[in-house]
């Protein structure tokens, strides 16, 4: 399948506080069942996604955040995202991350999980795939977010989504 855009595709999905959380046993898989209520807040991540032959990232030097230690490889959860994405739909095609970050590093906000969401939005409307692969709990990984629930803004709950 071929791209369905040549162009950039930006999204922004804002960080977010747990305003309920509530943390269960350990499965099998390691993780950690959570139930959680979330509110989003005004700071926001910025993804901006172009074709490329391959899968990369970079972290913006525009952010308003310290980066250091933002990873760059296959722990970016932006970067697993996309790649999820393109395997589940069938898509040949690569794509360039761009990073713009303003939501605290390992502040509790959620902006890893927020560039991942921003992540499957900018390449779904990128490749035309219709995002339709992820929204059953069962074909997603546990760590990766619904695509309207963290870019929406709007208050969400999270029953029994694992974490570690």
């Amino acid at each position: 399948m071929s791209s369905a855009s040549s162009t950039a595709v930006r999204v922004r999905a804002p960080g977010k506080i747990n305003v309920f959380l509530e943390v269960g046993d350990v499965a099998d898989d390691g993780y950690h069942e959570v139930a959680t209520a979330y509110q989003a807040v005004s700071l926001y991540e910025e993804i901006t996604a172009v074709p490329a032959a391959g899968f990369t990232i970079e972290i913006a030097e525009t952010s308003t955040v310290d980066v250091e230690g933002v990873p760059t490889d296959e722990r970016n959860l932006a970067l697993r995202a996309a790649r999820m994405l393109a395997r589940v739909a069938g898509i040949g095609d690569g794509v360039h991350l761009t990073v713009r970050k303003a939501v605290p590093v390992a502040g509790g906000m959620g902006g890893g999980s927020a560039d991942a969401a921003a992540a499957l939005v900018a390449c779904d409307a990128l490749w035309g795939s219709g995002c339709q692969p992820l929204s059953s709990r069962a074909s997603r990984p546990s760590w990766a977010p619904m695509c309207p629930s963290r870019c929406s803004g709007e208050p969400r709950s999270a029953p029994a989504v694992a974490t570690n």
